[in-house]
């Protein structure tokens, strides 16, 4: 595989300045995007919108990486 030869002058930075927050959905419009949904990805959305996971991140998800008893998740890394 070649390398990739470049230059610290080939990089732009980001201009300076306060940037938009990205908006999130409100607790209401997740209730709303729920109930709506069919259910056979709803909880696949709910996992997604309270853990605050990536889609890829949920649907890695096994059952044996979740500890019932310590109430934690376990994520691994994407592939």
């Amino acid at each position: 595989m070649p390398v990739a030869v470049f230059s610290l002058t080939d990089i732009t930075m980001p201009r300076e300045g306060v940037k938009k927050e990205q908006r999130c959905f409100t607790d209401a419009e997740v209730g709303k995007i729920l109930s709506a949904a069919p259910e056979t990805i709803r909880h696949i959305l709910a996992v997604t919108a309270v853990l605050g996971l990536r889609i890829g991140e949920v649907l890695a998800l096994r059952v044996s990486d979740i500890d019932f008893v310590r109430k934690i998740v376990r994520v691994r890394p994407e592939p």
